[in-house]
């Protein structure tokens, strides 16, 4: 590969990396960069010194390199000089910014103004001098001693009750929308949020949006938003005109559109409309863990995946596409990953069959051809198919770090590993990407998105009193994370 080739793939990966990062968050070091992407530790150090420039990462000496942007300059100051803030702008925006991301959610309380001002080495004054500002500000609100985030008048005494639209396709889904997925925790947790802040979800069938659209119109009353669950490529065929004429209502009468959308990207969409695209939470996802395999120093991994569950699982999101996504995403920070997918619970007819038998070729190469091409060949030769779990799990008993789609075959590996008295984490870690409360007290290492976190960015959306964090497309930005517990080292 020329030289110019592997510089512009490195600066892809790093704006994808930037992209996805939270601010704060560590990029690895030169010498893993260069040794990844065969690029020379110059050539790093020059790229890296013009984004430093751009505000884009800050690099301190002996510490690395980290995310930061224009809207968090506090992280400057934090970073450069430990839990050392020097002003009241700094503390304020450090703040400020935790409420934005959905980090410090409202109606819970602030640290004391004692541990503010041990914790940041600042003096007393400046830190309440910084908590009147966001009171003036409205951010916060003080009762006794403590501050607490937003204002508690709505909360405790919410004015009225607003009327916000949640569109769904029957009454199955009306029955399902708060259970059956873990997308249930997100949308219980946009209820709760909306119902302290004075608003009252309504419940309506898609076929009957371009009526009420019309009926808004001619009354000159309108709700105080809509929600769109689980829309897809299919319904835009029928009401992307209505969907159009509230985005458009929405821009003058601060009416949000929030869209939970389960397609691909689609030109049909309408602009001004907030989007949480499913497919970018399993990309999230993916971009998590593999930053987390690398910087615990995996090598290699091996992915089991339930064929029962090879389009949907319970979770609602992790599914076929999505590990092909962790392939993407793994090969693109550490090109010489080694990655395998144990399919389980095949019959010996099902695994006799090829992957194209499934898996439609040109779905395939959206994830897998996200950074260069990759032939579908290649992905076929790393799957190996297994009617049963044991089974996979002597194939691949070598190999120190395991994934698992679902919580119950992490289980059976649990199981595997002490009956072969192999020691978790010491000589196999165990990660799970399902978060089924049956199995917590195993305690298994997981990645899952942050569903509670998107359900409240989706009621502050409609709710207004926040400024809401969105990707370089647009889309509102769903954070993912690795919980670590027992069974990673």
């Amino acid at each position: 590969m020329k030289k110019s080739e592997v510089t512009r793939k490195f600066i892809t990966w790093l704006d994808s990396w930037l992209d996805q990062a939270n601010v704060g968050d560590k990029l690895l070091s030169i010498k893993e960069l260069s040794a990844n992407y065969y690029i020379s530790e110059k050539t790093i150090h020059t790229i890296l010194h013009q984004y430093a420039i751009d505000k884009k990462v800050l690099r301190i000496q002996g510490k690395g390199t980290i995310k930061i942007t224009d809207n968090y300059t506090i992280y400057q100051q934090v970073i450069k000089s430990p839990n050392r803030l020097k002003s009241v702008d700094s503390l304020s925006n450090l703040v400020r910014n935790l409420i934005y991301s959905g980090e410090l959610k409202h109606g819970e309380a602030l640290p004391t103004v004692k541990y503010l001002t041990r914790r940041f080495r600042v003096s007393s004054k400046t830190t309440v001098n910084t908590l009147k500002l966001l009171e003036k500000e409205g951010h916060v609100t003080k009762v006794g001693r403590s501050y607490w985030i937003g204002s508690l008048k709505n909360q405790i005494h919410p004015s009225g009750k607003k009327r916000v639209y949640l569109f769904i396709r029957n009454e199955e889904e009306l029955s399902n929308i708060f259970r059956g997925s873990a997308l249930g925790h997100a949308f219980r947790k946009m209820e709760d949020v909306l119902g302290s802040s004075g608003h009252l979800l309504q419940y309506a069938f898609l076929d009957s949006l371009e009526q009420l659209v019309k009926n808004w119109h001619e009354s000159d009353e309108y709700p105080y938003g809509c929600i769109m669950y689980g829309l897809d490529h299919t319904d835009l065929d029928r009401i992307q005109e209505p969907l159009a004429r509230i985005a458009a209502l929405g821009k003058r009468r601060r009416m949000p559109l929030v869209i939970d959308w389960g397609g691909t990207a689609d030109p049909r969409l309408p602009g001004g409309a907030f989007l949480f695209p499913r497919a970018n939470i399993g990309t999230t996802v993916a971009r998590t863990l593999a930053r987390f395999l690398t910087a615990k120093k995996f090598g290699a991994a091996v992915f089991f995946m339930d064929f029962r569950n090879l389009y949907r699982n319970p979770t609602g999101i992790i599914a076929f596409y999505d590990f092909i996504r962790f392939r993407t995403e793994l090969k693109h920070v550490a090109p010489g990953f080694a990655y395998r997918l144990a399919m389980l619970e095949m019959s010996a007819e099902e695994a006799a069959r090829p992957l194209s038998a499934y898996v439609r070729e040109d779905f395939l190469a959206r994830p897998l051809d996200k950074y260069e091409p990759v032939p579908a060949s290649a992905v076929a030769a790393e799957i190996r198919y297994h009617q049963g779990a044991a089974a996979a799990f002597d194939a691949y008993a070598e190999c120190g770090c395991w994934v698992f789609q679902r919580d119950h075959h992490a289980k059976e590996a649990l199981d595997w590993a002490r009956a072969r008295k192999k020691a978790v984490p010491r000589d196999l870690s165990i990660i799970s990407l399902e978060s089924d409360p049956a199995y917590y007290h195993h305690g298994f290492t997981r990645c899952e998105p942050d569903w509670e976190g998107a359900g409240y960015l989706m009621a502050h959306v409609v709710v207004g009193d926040i400024p809401i964090e969105r990707t370089s497309k647009g889309f509102v930005r769903v954070r993912a994370r690795v919980v670590e517990k027992l069974t990673s080292r």
